[in-house]
């Protein structure tokens, strides 16, 4: 992970290079370039899902009901019962 910075760095620069040389990597940069802007609908469309599933997260956290702080769970219940005798089972 700390080397990341630094291939994206030289990729940049190999980049830069295959235009200006018109190498074989030129040809192969410029197919990629152009099926990163064919697909350029879905990728907004992936933007738009990933945004909209944190929108929907905070709005199901805001709206969320309270818990009704007298009700009991079955294991609390059951604690309840066990120590306190007047209860019973």
């Amino acid at each position: 992970m700390n080397y990341l910075g630094c291939i994206l760095f030289s990729l940049f620069f190999i980049g830069v290079s295959a235009k200006t040389v018109g190498t074989g990597l030129n040809r192969r940069l410029a197919e990629s370039l152009t099926w990163l802007q064919e697909c350029a609908p879905f990728s907004y469309l992936g933007i738009v899902v990933i945004v909209g599933c944190g929108v929907v997260a905070i709005w199901m956290l805001m709206t969320w009901p309270e818990e009704e702080p007298a009700a009991l769970t079955a294991y609390e219940e059951i604690i309840i019962r066990r120590d306190d005798p007047e209860r019973g089972p």
